[in-house]
């Protein structure tokens, strides 16, 4: 049985962190493929610009929601994927 609290999934006594960092990454790769190369640089910068965490994840929210909004004909799975992290982060930043 595993639960999320915090982005850390707890299995079995366990706590696995969930690398906010990487699966932007990912979606930056893919964003990049599908020919949006300012938009996954967005990412990036966040990334590598950020102070601490909470400023990385504040960004990371704010991107990917603005990236959502502007482009509705992204690939399915990117979509998800983007939805997917960005409740993830609404849920760490509280």
């Amino acid at each position: 049985m595993s639960e999320w609290r915090h982005g850390v999934r707890r299995l079995e006594g366990q706590s696995v962190a969930r690398d906010y960092h990487e699966e932007a990454r990912e979606i930056a790769r893919r964003l990049l493929r599908d020919g949006l190369a300012e938009e996954a640089a967005t990412l990036v910068e966040a990334i590598e610009g950020g102070a601490t965490g909470t400023e990385i994840l504040v960004a990371l929210r704010w991107h990917l929601g603005r990236i959502l909004e502007a482009h509705p004909t992204l690939a399915r799975e990117t979509r998800r994927r983007m939805r997917d992290l960005r409740r993830a982060i609404d849920a760490a930043l509280g």
